[in-house]
């Protein structure tokens, strides 16, 4: 399982870019539960590029990538991936 914590710390106030995974598929999991679960607010996006996905965070003013999917792409929607248990955010 995969966690924003493993590149971003709430207590040291930084964030240190995205992470890239090279072997996601359904069958795993991206907890984003501390972020949403703390002052984190948005919309979550998946964006393609090329044979990967994106996945994103939309502020309002700005676009955060949260992890690098290589390899991966899907016709859900981050809807769907978040009720299938794919994507934690609550």
């Amino acid at each position: 399982m995969w966690s924003y914590d493993d590149v971003s710390s709430e207590a040291a106030s930084f964030s240190a870019g995205f992470d890239r995974i090279t072997d996601f598929s359904l069958q795993d999991v991206l907890d984003l539960r501390p972020y949403f679960g703390g002052s984190g607010s948005g919309t979550l996006d998946l964006t393609r590029t090329g044979n990967s996905t994106l996945v994103q965070l939309d502020t309002g003013w700005e676009v955060e990538t949260l992890v690098r999917l290589d390899g991966f792409t899907t016709n859900q929607s981050v809807d769907d991936l978040i009720n299938d248990g794919v994507i934690l955010i609550a």
